[in-house]
């Protein structure tokens, strides 16, 4: 990001929509596809969750935490792990 850009205040959309050329322009082209009746707001908004929900699938690697599935995985193996270890120390302390 260049030092232009960077003064902007990114946390207001609509001045940056102002300021900034690269945001107005994307900005812009979704405007026209509204326009255009090429899409609706809401199959807009629609396309845009697909396209983000593509992007974090494909790009960002999910902390395991912030995924149910990855908690269960990991209670599970912890589970299994500490059971292992007790019924290991059991048959070493007899």
């Amino acid at each position: 990001m260049d030092n232009e850009r960077s003064a902007i205040k990114m946390d207001n959309p609509r001045e940056r929509y102002l300021h900034d050329a690269e945001f107005r322009e994307v900005v812009d082209f979704m405007l026209n596809l509204i326009l255009d009746c090429s899409l609706t707001p809401f199959e807009l908004k629609q396309a845009l969750t697909v396209a983000l929900d593509i992007y974090q699938e494909t790009f960002v690697i999910p902390h395991p935490i912030r995924m149910p599935v990855g908690r269960m995985l990991i209670e599970q193996l912890t589970r299994q792990a500490l059971k292992e270890y007790i019924k290991n120390n059991e048959k070493e302390s007899l």
